[in-house]
């Protein structure tokens, strides 16, 4: 059953991505290197939205049936439930492939934060 809107593209593996890394650098450049922790909590839950959208998404499409359970645990814990669904919904030369692409991911990610932390210190060196 899909949970898609009439006229609604659906998050794909490239849109997820693209949204956490400009998620990352738009934190990182706002906020410089001291990042409050209740913005730890908004970008944790709105990270663990855009799994879940693509979670959905890749389920709708492979005609699995989603778990409550594992969409929640998609949400609040991305880094151990995304590996697990792409384990149980692959064989194993595509569980390879996607888990390599999740996992540069996570690697990307905190680099898109220190690339908008960097260009936030230099615009802000360059106004002084």
């Amino acid at each position: 059953m899909s949970h898609v809107l009439p006229g609604h593209v659906p998050m794909t593996h490239i849109r997820v991505a693209n949204c956490i890394l400009l998620l990352m650098f738009g934190l990182g450049l706002g906020e410089g290197a001291s990042v409050p922790s209740a913005n730890y909590i908004g970008l944790y839950l709105t990270t663990g939205y855009l799994f879940f959208l693509w979670y959905a998404g890749d389920a709708d499409a492979r005609g699995i049936e989603r778990s409550r359970v594992l969409g929640a645990a998609i949400v609040v814990f991305p880094l151990a439930a995304m590996p697990f669904y792409l384990l149980r919904s692959r064989s194993v030369a595509e569980w390879r492939l996607a888990l390599s692409a999740f996992l540069g991911l996570m690697l990307f990610a905190p680099l898109a934060f220190l690339a908008g932390v960097g260009l936030h210190l230099t615009l802000r060196q360059m106004g002084t």
